[in-house]
């Protein structure tokens, strides 16, 4: 909680999720892939299981499906369950739990969240399901502030490049007269300008 409630995160997006994905293995399941979908946010797919640091065997059942959670008596049971997509999985580590969840757990949907118990753990608690929902949702704020510092920062260099190349010169300070911003044409009126720090400095220069 402490991580994903950091404000002003500028990680990077697949960081986070990574993170969130060996957060809920070390705590609250065997695998965790994530998978976002196309559209506002870059696509990203992460997967990770304790038995496989990449998640190979989770990532070929991970896909886009509808939001769910199902609780298995057995292998024999998942496997009487699910489409045989999952068998391979269940044949090599067992099956308890299954969630599907969306990212974010509001609505707009931009991602899936697939979670495993395997079968030496037990399926899904209600409670379980709350902390998991809760671990997501922390995840989800940490990947929209990342994802509006990566606006912000491309706004302020296209910004900045604008300005940059002007033909006539600018001078831009904060209310206490301190050099914010200059141009290449302000820099090459008055020599100098690059090491004034106020605009009472600049007069001495021009």
């Amino acid at each position: 909680r402490r991580y994903f409630a950091t404000p002003n995160d500028a990680r990077d997006i697949a960081q986070i999720l990574e993170v969130l994905a060996a957060t809920v293995v070390d705590s609250l399941c065997d695998g965790c892939s994530i998978l976002l979908l196309p559209g506002e946010l870059p696509e990203v797919f992460v997967s990770r299981h304790r038995a496989e640091s990449r998640g190979e065997a989770l990532a070929a059942i991970a896909s886009v499906a509808d939001p769910a959670v199902h609780a298995f008596a057995s292998a024999e049971d998942a496997k009487a369950k699910l489409p045989p997509a999952y068998h391979s999985y269940v044949d090599r580590f067992g099956l308890r739990g299954l969630a599907i969840l969306p990212f974010p757990i509001l609505s707009p949907v931009q991602g899936i969240v697939t979670i495993t118990r395997d079968g030496e753990s037990e399926p899904f608690e209600p409670d379980d399901l709350v902390m998991l929902e809760t671990c997501i949702e922390y995840a989800a704020l940490a990947v929209q502030r990342a994802l509006r510092f990566e606006t912000e920062r491309i706004a302020r260099n296209q910004l900045n490049a604008v300005l940059e190349n002007l033909p006539i010169g600018i001078i831009a300070t904060n209310e206490s007269g301190s050099i914010t911003l200059s141009n290449a044409a302000a820099r090459a009126m008055v020599p100098g300008l690059e090491t004034a720090r106020s605009v009472g400095e600049v007069s001495t220069l021009a």
